[in-house]
């Protein structure tokens, strides 16, 4: 009986050196049924990110089209004009007298107003040629008003207070449409 209590404390500090010796293999974790932190902030940034981006699709829809600053004194292709495209670009054709001159760059839609950035500008020597951002206010779903440009120019024959309409066949006739003066 001597013999097994002093052979087991020898057998178990050898299991114990024996266990020591070797390598451990990492144990795989567990999949966890709980996100960490992280992941949920990105989960929410995701969400938010996909409403903000149906949201603007929606006011791109509902913005998006041809609008024209008509006018009785003007013959109707050198009315000034703003093309809004669904995907968020936009381009102004504006009256220069001596023809006609295009600005283009993207847009936003936020509340009531549509707030243009300039990348291109396709004359010199004319009033707005220097334009980087242009700001319409939305009177109604087919009347955008130009508030103001930056820096604060007329861009060709088109001012700060002058209204564009929503293009219809009739507008785009000629026979209808908005006032250029506001």
């Amino acid at each position: 009986m001597k013999k097994i209590r002093v052979l087991i404390p020898a057998l178990c500090m050898g299991l114990v050196l024996f266990g020591c010796g070797k390598e451990e293999k990492p144990v795989a974790a567990a999949p966890s049924q709980y996100k960490t932190a992280d992941e949920l902030i990105q989960e929410v940034e995701q969400k938010e990110k996909e409403e903000s981006m149906s949201r603007a699709a929606q006011a791109f829809g509902q913005t998006a089209g041809t609008y024209l600053c008509s006018s009785p004194e003007i013959d109707s292709e050198y009315w000034p004009m703003l093309e809004l495209g669904v995907e968020g670009k936009a381009v102004f054709r504006a009256n220069l007298l001596t023809g006609m001159g295009e600005l283009t760059g993207n847009y936003l839609v936020d509340g009531d107003t549509v707030q243009i950035s300039v990348e291109t500008v396709s004359f010199t020597g004319f009033t707005g040629e220097n334009v980087q951002d242009m700001v319409f206010r939305i009177v109604s779903d087919s009347i955008l008003e130009l508030s103001y440009t930056t820096p604060d120019v007329p861009i060709g024959l088109t001012n700060p207070g002058d209204r564009f309409v929503k293009s219809t066949e009739e507008a785009a006739s000629g026979t209808g449409g908005g006032s250029a003066q506001g």
